[in-house]
């Protein structure tokens, strides 16, 4: 990624890449597998929507 980040964009790109995986790893923390695939796509769904509404 840092070979693509245009100069002065490396605070966005590098929160961009860690709060994706935190929210990753965060839903796959919580997925069981015997709740299927799709549990985990709902999962990581909804954390990613509650990180783009931040944290306040």
């Amino acid at each position: 990624m840092a070979e693509r980040t245009e100069p002065g964009h490396e605070l966005e790109t590098t929160l961009m890449l860690n709060t994706a995986q935190a929210v990753v790893g965060t839903a796959y923390a919580l997925w069981s597998p015997d709740d299927g695939f799709d549990r985990l796509l709902d999962i990581t769904r909804d954390c990613f929507a509650r990180a783009s509404n931040g944290f306040a």
